[in-house]
């Protein structure tokens, strides 16, 4: 009579082990991403697997070591300014959609959250008022890289960014000079 075994652990467990994998195939190899990945719950963002991989691969790309002040530009449902409060000292986050910008205050409120300051916003002209910004992530697919976003970055700071097709990250060099790395196509669908 064969034995068989089952596992203690919960689906839910599955399938945050089956997502981390299917992202560090996919190239998410930062372990700091990877672990906030893991704590901030999806389902109450209604997060799906390509948004997370997206949401994943834009963090990453901003290589945080966790003593950054970050401006994330659209906000969403929350998921990603979730993730990035996990992995900086202070999180902004704008969104232009007043429902969506409440909807969020309330989620990561109620979910505890801290860390983080949201208030609806102009996409293009960022949050100046609480800058400089170590690092600036911008969720909005843009045709060009916003002049005031730029000023309120830091130098040495960096924005990624969807600029048309392109997921692009810009390091200010200096108050004169930004380098632009070109990090491969972006999906049309957007979310966050």
């Amino acid at each position: 009579m064969a034995v068989v075994r089952r596992s203690h652990r919960s689906t839910k467990d599955r399938s945050l082990d089956h997502l981390l994998n299917d992202l560090e195939m996919r190239g998410i190899d930062d372990r700091c991403v990877l672990a906030a990945l893991s704590v901030v719950p999806r389902e109450p963002f209604i997060a799906l697997t390509g948004v997370v991989y997206e949401a994943a691969r834009r963090i990453q790309a901003l290589a945080l070591v966790g003593d950054e002040h970050v401006l994330h530009v659209g906000v969403g449902a929350g998921y990603v300014t979730a993730v990035l409060s996990l992995l900086s000292s202070h999180v902004y986050a704008i969104d232009p959609d007043p429902e969506l910008s409440a909807g969020a205050r309330v989620r990561l409120s109620s979910l505890g959250y801290d860390g983080i300051t949201l208030a609806c916003g102009d996409a293009e002209r960022g949050s100046a008022e609480h800058g400089p910004y170590d690092a600036i992530l911008v969720s909005e697919r843009m045709d060009a890289l916003p002049p005031a976003l730029v000023e309120q970055l830091t130098v040495g700071g960096r924005i990624v960014i969807v600029l048309r097709d392109r997921l692009v990250r810009a390091t200010k060099r200096s108050e004169t000079e930004l380098v632009f790395t070109d990090l491969g196509p972006a999906p049309v669908e957007e979310g966050n």
